[in-house]
């Protein structure tokens, strides 16, 4: 004697059904809503990373335009206003407030009132110094050199 194991009907065809997509569709949406909450702590990582490039930028910019212009520029920080201003761009840089910055530079830039600033030579020599930032338990610095002007990102 002999079993058919399987029988296929005319017109039937195999897949998913609606119900089955939007139940697989409900479980991805709970999984990446999750995902995004347990990982909001990186977007304030890349924020920081994005204000230490954004101001060695800054420095970076600073010292060639005073060589390409043959004149001195200052990269002024202020940490009473939180805030850093590049002469070349133009561009001003606040300072979040759970972010420490404390700048050393010369004592010819620096004035009572809690700014300083970096000065580049047409030479490209500067007068260096370090704007340090502290925050979330690290610190983290921008080295300017003083005979080369090199601008250099350390602890990221």
């Amino acid at each position: 004697m002999r079993m058919r194991t399987s029988r296929v009907e005319a017109g039937t065809e195999a897949g998913f059904t609606l119900v089955e997509l939007l139940a697989v569709m409900t479980l991805l949406a709970i999984a990446v809503t999750a995902f995004a909450f347990r990982t909001g702590t990186s977007f304030d990582t890349s924020d920081f990373r994005a204000l230490m490039v954004n101001a060695a930028s800054g420095l970076r910019a600073a010292r060639s335009d005073a060589i390409l212009n043959h004149r001195e520029q200052i990269f002024v920080v202020n940490t009473q206003r939180r805030r850093m201003t590049s002469p070349a761009t133009g561009a001003v840089i606040a300072i979040p407030a759970d972010v420490d910055v404390t700048v050393t530079a010369a004592k010819s830039q620096t004035t009572a009132d809690g700014t300083a600033g970096i000065k580049f030579y047409p030479d490209g020599s500067s007068s260096g110094g370090t704007v340090a930032f502290a925050w979330n338990g690290r610190s983290y610095a921008i080295d300017v050199n003083w005979l080369t002007g090199n601008v250099a990102l350390n602890g990221l």
